[in-house]
């Protein structure tokens, strides 16, 4: 028997669904089944499915000894010495009393404060204990590997054992994996700090990473997700953080901080003379009837007749529903509680829209974009990695005549425009280019940088390679 201690140091929270367990930490249930199949794609050279079998053949001695199970033979234990209960997501003031449409009983709903990036929540839970929080501690995790057989060393040469091969592959499989829920955006980020008490450097072999300065770290986690929250949305959905506000003495609408109006950048992308195609977007608003009414100074949207396609699936289709906001233009009146005086405003509509596929065997794409956030002093830096599984998925499994239907139900008649998930370029189905995607991104920005302003108002410059 040997025993492996390797030691982790913890960078972002867990987003964990029982934080309120006693040392809600990494689970030996996740890291273990993660690290096995990490462990058998880089012996067998290969993805996990095509080479498990060749593997365990070749290296019985290292797999537990039953049929059709490919398990490496060794236990894993996870020690951690406490949790720090200060990172955690506080309750609002007040829960929410929500009334059933069908029923009419009344319901009380626990909600937390808002934490970006985190939809679990949204709406609010029946039981608070369900409530999705975030898990952190400031101490050394402790993993111990218990190895039983070291494998056959005359067979397979020398230092070829279990041990050995765990030690040789730890590093960099903490390095591109994070863990629990929502790790694609940079929750749940460990590194491998030190082997057996001998101290190991950082190793991040990755071309692309972000990067700020950690000048408050009382609010460290809120800051962080916000920058990543920011850049997301500035690559895939676009940013609008502009307002519709209505002059109180005239009651004209009128739009402030038109600044901060800015196209997906996976739009402009698509869009280059190199690619000629388009989002999906503007079709489902035209034919939804999903546009809001254009105010004076709004931008007039140009005719496009590049191909159209669900681009945003590409970078990970999660939901099977959008809830638009559509402003209706009418001015209408309400008694404002906080002052005591009559207001205007302007209605809005808030309109449900179900996506729905042709295919059962696709009902959800995973994002190939992953943030792996590191602190590193008084750097934080966050590297963008990409999982090619799912973007060997995305170009060889999901069928070509995938197609997705946007419907909009309503009383007297329902709506619907269907959008292919590929679109042809010549003779062969286009697929992104992630890593063009990014650093022409990246290449966007004046000088290589942006501004984002956190929860403190506070501006954080931050820098892109």
């Amino acid at each position: 028997m040997q025993i492996l201690k390797v030691t982790l140091k913890q960078h972002t929270p867990l987003l964990h669904f029982q934080p309120n367990e006693p040392n809600a930490t990494l689970r030996t249930s996740e890291v273990k089944p993660k690290l096995d199949k990490y462990i058998i794609e880089q012996i067998g050279g290969g993805s996990y499915e095509e080479v498990k079998g060749e593997v365990k053949k070749d290296y019985n001695d290292l797999f537990i000894n039953k049929d059709n199970i490919y398990a490496l033979d060794y236990s894993l234990r996870i020690d951690v010495k406490d949790i720090d209960l200060r990172t955690k997501i506080l309750e609002t003031d007040k829960p929410k009393i929500k009334e059933d449409k069908k029923t009419h009983k009344k319901e009380t709903y626990y909600l937390l404060k808002n934490f970006p990036l985190i939809l679990s929540n949204l709406g609010g839970k029946t039981d608070r204990d369900k409530l999705a929080n975030l898990s952190y501690t400031q101490y050394p995790i402790e993993l111990i590997f218990i190895i039983k057989n070291k494998g056959k060393e005359t067979v397979n040469g020398p230092g070829f054992n279990l041990y050995d091969i765990i030690k040789k592959y730890i590093v960099l499989f903490f390095a591109k994996n994070n863990f629990g829920q929502r790790s694609n955006k940079g929750f749940g980020s460990f590194t491998v700090s030190k082997i057996n008490d001998q101290s190991v450097p950082l190793h991040m072999p990755f071309n692309f990473y972000i990067s700020y300065n950690n000048d408050n770290k009382n609010n460290r986690f809120i800051t962080l997700f916000t920058v990543i929250d920011y850049y997301w949305k500035s690559l895939k959905s676009g940013i609008n953080y502009t307002k519709r506000k209505v002059n109180q003495f005239d009651g004209t609408i009128f739009r402030d901080c038109r600044k901060l109006y800015h196209k997906s950048y996976l739009y402009q992308y698509l869009n280059k003379p190199k690619i000629k195609l388009t989002l999906e977007k503007r079709v489902v608003k035209q034919q939804l009837r999903l546009e809001s009414v254009k105010l004076e100074g709004d931008p007039q949207e140009q005719p496009n007749n590049n191909s159209s396609f669900f681009a945003r699936a590409h970078l990970g289709y999660p939901i099977d529903k959008i809830t638009y906001k559509k402003m209706t233009g009418k001015i209408l009146k309400r008694y404002n509680r906080k002052d005591g005086k009559e207001e205007v405003y302007e209605s809005f509509e808030q309109i449900d829209v179900d996506i729905s596929s042709n295919k059962q065997s696709v009902q959800r794409i995973p994002s190939p974009i992953i943030f792996k956030p590191i602190f590193d002093g008084a750097k934080v830096i966050i590297y963008i990695l990409f999982d090619q599984k799912i973007i060997e998925s995305i170009k060889n499994t999901i069928p070509e005549d995938l197609m997705f239907t946007f419907t909009r139900k309503e009383e007297q008649e329902e709506l619907k425009v269907s959008v292919p998930m590929f679109v042809k370029r010549g003779d062969e189905k286009y697929i992104i280019d992630y890593a063009d995607l990014i650093k022409s991104f990246h290449e966007s920005f004046e000088k290589k940088s942006f501004v984002v302003m956190n929860a403190q108002k506070n501006k954080i410059s931050v820098e892109l390679s």
